[in-house]
């Protein structure tokens, strides 16, 4: 039987189940992690966790995202399973706990976004430079709440993102609350 599961102690097949296990206790089902991946059947993600497939080497950034974990240590994983010589090599180095850092926040934010980083869109882009470049983007940041009547503003006042209301149209802002 275990020839069946010829991958099943290999660091890529164990760092996959761990991170399928983590993200079933975080509420996300397998079919569910299965399905953002575009894959048919679940059971592919399972097979390759439990060791019974390799991973595929083109998917493990795409499957680390999914699963939560260091896609740079998953792809050495997942080589190694191929080839156990050549993994090693590819581990990467950290010098300091500032890199380690600053990997573990590119990671948190391409698990948030369920892609890497480099597959964002435009917009989020210029939101993301906005957001650094501003030392107090908090109070730029709408609540789900307040969005719906920014919304309206805009509507209402379709130039203000680019060059803000006039003080005829502040002042009529003004009297209608006011009312």
């Amino acid at each position: 039987m275990q020839s069946d599961f010829p991958f099943a102690n290999t660091e890529a097949a164990l760092m996959l189940k761990a991170g399928i296990r983590q993200k079933k206790k975080e509420g996300v089902s397998l079919r569910s992690i299965g399905r953002a991946l575009g894959y048919k059947q679940p059971t592919v993600l399972s097979h390759m966790a439990n060791g019974r497939t390799r991973i595929p080497i083109k998917r493990t950034q795409e499957i680390a995202f999914a699963v939560g974990l260091d896609p740079a240590k998953f792809l050495a994983a997942s080589i190694k399973q191929r080839e156990p010589a050549t993994g090693d090599l590819l581990t990467p180095v950290r010098s300091t706990s500032a890199q380690t850092n600053e990997d573990s926040f590119v990671t948190e934010l391409a698990i948030i976004g369920q892609r890497p980083l480099a597959m964002l869109t435009d917009e989020q882009r210029a939101v993301l430079r906005e957001v650094v470049a501003d030392p107090s983007p908090r109070r730029r940041w709408l609540s789900l709440p307040e969005l719906p009547t920014v919304v309206e503003i805009r509507r209402r006042f379709p130039e203000i993102s680019t060059r803000g209301l006039s003080p005829e149209e502040r002042r009529r802002l003004n009297d209608a609350l006011d009312h």
